[in-house]
């Protein structure tokens, strides 16, 4: 698992019952550590959302494995959410919680959010982080927000880059690829200016 990092420990609070619900104030979609803690159940899941939004799934992991998991909202692309499980036979006890795509009503600590890009991520940081270069499994994701804004406690903050499309056939992306760290004042990552695409928080070292 990538290294975490995040922003200071905040007060602990719960996502209203059934807050999946139609007329659910979209400022509850709290993707933070308070919202989904550290001992967090299914069965917590289906009091708040509603067992009609929670469903088992096998959830992609990278490298051609997958792992039985746990997706929220599994046909509302803007509020889905996969959780997988430390304890995957009890569901409980989560790994890694995540969003990715375009746009997401769940909102990160920080203001960070999906389609930010990696300048507009820089500076909610405030100063410079470390990311996984492009062209694998784990590709863009941040390694390291070297001590900066988005730095949480105790889940880990992370996000994952990707290069716009119209970009990739661009020579200056062959510089950034591979199984390597950069930093994002890497002068070719600001010229490319990847966004996120996959945010989630990840538990444990």
């Amino acid at each position: 698992m990538l290294p975490g990092c995040g922003q200071p420990k905040e007060a602990k609070h719960s996502i209203p019952e059934n807050a999946g619900g139609p007329a659910a104030d979209t400022s509850s979609y709290r993707l933070d550590c308070a919202s989904f803690p550290d001992d967090l159940k299914v069965q917590d899941l289906v009091q708040r959302f509603g067992a009609a939004n929670e469903v088992s799934v096998s959830i992609s992991v990278g490298e051609g494995e997958s792992a039985e998991g746990t997706v929220l909202f599994p046909k509302d692309p803007e509020r889905k959410v996969e959780i997988l499980w430390d304890e995957a036979g009890m569901k409980r006890n989560p790994r890694t919680i995540k969003i990715n795509g375009q746009t997401s009503k769940w909102t990160a600590p920080g203001g960070l959010a999906l389609g930010q890009d990696l300048k507009r991520v820089q500076e909610l940081n405030k100063g410079a982080f470390q990311l996984a270069g492009f062209g694998w499994d784990r590709g863009g994701s941040v390694t390291s927000w070297s001590g900066g804004a988005l730095e949480t406690s105790p889940c880990h903050l992370r996000a994952r880059f990707a290069v716009d499309a119209a970009l990739m056939k661009d020579p200056r992306t062959k510089h950034v690829m591979g199984d390597r760290e950069f930093s994002s004042s890497d002068s070719t990552m600001r010229a490319l200016n990847p966004r996120v695409v996959e945010l989630w928080l990840a538990y444990g070292p």
